[in-house]
């Protein structure tokens, strides 16, 4: 039986596996089991390890938890569920984003209420494949995780305290370079700050991200827009993204830069990071060629 439970009313058209794709790192993401209408996502919340389960009946979505952090995890599920996002906001006079919009009403932008977590999964896929990324993010769970609380066979990483306390070799191990590991524990051994910094306006938010070495504006700007739900997040540094931009607004297939990227997106502020989410909704990436890397912010 569910230690808590609720129900919320379901938006018209909602995109129950689109909106929350992105909190997830691969299909096998040992935290966060997902379909078309159920996901199972543990938390390490600030009352104690939670699992959410949610499902989309069509007509509401039920949700229930398991863990002493159980209440806290259903007070924060329609953040999660993206329900406190607005796209009603975004109502863009390019012709190809206002079509984007009309098919893709539906996604909403899912705020998880945890800096500390989602910093620690986004900290892993710096400057590596999503392949590589998933799988370091399994191992560490197989390694250094715990069984999540409730039905679902979902791990969880341990206490922050405690995991700011394992040595590096551990996350080594499952095959975080060196310099990686170090700012993975360098997080936790922040987590108290950094958890606090939730409440605070979004450059408060990276400031106090970018203050820890090891973590920069990619790293902080795909905190933001990936698993805290901000609209105008915008990665910059990326290998792909400036490309995909180009080839969705244009049809041009070139390279380009974070400069002619962020020229593109600035009529689209405070936006650009729903700009972002519609154009890999809609699957309006450039053919495979140059660098043959997957892009390494997309929940896939």
């Amino acid at each position: 039986m569910a230690d808590a439970s609720s129900t919320f009313s379901r938006p018209e058209s909602y995109a129950f596996e689109s909106t929350l794709r992105f909190q997830r790192i691969g299909r096998r993401d040992p935290t966060f089991h997902l379909t078309d209408s159920d996901a199972f996502r543990a938390w390490r919340t600030p009352t104690g390890p939670a699992t959410l389960h949610v499902r989309d009946t069509g007509t509401i979505l039920k949700a229930q938890a398991w863990g002493p952090g159980a209440q806290w995890a259903i007070d924060h599920a329609d953040r999660l569920l993206g329900l406190k996002d607005d796209p009603g906001v975004f109502r863009p006079e390019h012709p190809k984003l206002a079509r984007l919009v009309q098919v893709h009403h539906g996604l909403l932008l899912s705020d998880c209420a945890d800096l500390v977590g989602s910093l620690l999964r986004v900290s892993v896929q710096q400057l590596w494949t999503w392949q590589e990324a998933a799988s370091s993010w399994r191992k560490i769970h197989d390694r250094l995780g715990e069984p999540a609380p409730g039905p679902a066979p979902l791990r969880m990483l341990p206490p922050y305290d405690i995991l700011a306390r394992q040595p590096s070799w551990k996350l080594q191990s499952a095959g975080l370079p060196e310099k990686r590991a170090a700012t993975f524990l360098r997080i936790a051994q922040a987590a108290h700050r950094l958890q606090e910094a939730y409440n605070l306006q979004r450059n408060q938010r990276l400031r106090i991200m970018q203050s820890l070495p090891g973590v920069g504006a990619w790293t902080a700007e795909s905190v933001l827009g990936m698993h805290l739900g901000d609209p105008d997040a915008l990665p910059p540094g990326d290998v792909h993204l400036p490309r995909t931009v180009r080839f969705a607004m244009t049809g041009e297939d070139a390279r380009t830069s974070d400069d002619e990227m962020f020229e593109m997106l600035e009529p689209f502020r405070p936006n650009r990071f729903r700009v972002m989410r519609l154009i890999y909704a809609a699957k309006l990436t450039p053919p495979r060629s140059f660098p043959k890397r997957e892009v390494r912010w997309i929940g896939e």
